[in-house]
């Protein structure tokens, strides 16, 4: 996979998104853009990251993972993020993409509704998923189609 280097900052609404990583992953991953998600004056509030394509593990983990700081929850900040982030999955002609989140985190499955995905199912990952661990909590998954 070619990594696009236009996409080292991208705008979003009251965002900006910039580059902190490419990594064409590992054995078992996929390959991915990692960013931090910026306010407009440059203040740092979090990270997310893009998986591009599709594999067993990823239905698990999903293709994005994103973390917002503590004072800046509940600003809607993950969903600007995400719909910026869009773009890139776009690009690499993704026609859909996967979240997922424990299935008890309710702010995770909030913003995935918000941004318009469907669940799919609520599921315990198998052993043989790349991240399992004993008693690991059920996932929701859901679909997005772009």
């Amino acid at each position: 996979m070619q990594f696009n280097n236009e996409f080292d900052r991208i705008a979003g609404e009251d965002i900006y998104l910039s580059i902190t990583e490419k990594n064409s992953g590992f054995i078992g991953g996929l390959p991915y853009y990692k960013y931090g998600i910026h306010l407009t004056d440059g203040t740092l509030v979090g990270n997310i990251l893009v998986r591009i394509g599709h594999n067993f593990h990823s239905y698990y983990s999903g293709n994005f993972v994103y973390q917002v700081s503590g004072a800046y929850r509940g600003q809607n900040l993950a969903v600007k993020a995400l719909n910026a982030i869009m773009v890139v999955a776009k690009y690499h002609q993704m026609d859909y993409v996967i979240l997922s989140a424990p299935s008890d985190h309710v702010g995770y499955l909030r913003t995935f509704e918000k941004i318009g995905a469907k669940l799919l199912e609520v599921v315990t990952p198998p052993e043989n998923y790349m991240f399992y661990y004993k008693d690991i909590a059920p996932v929701a998954i859901y679909r997005l189609d772009l």
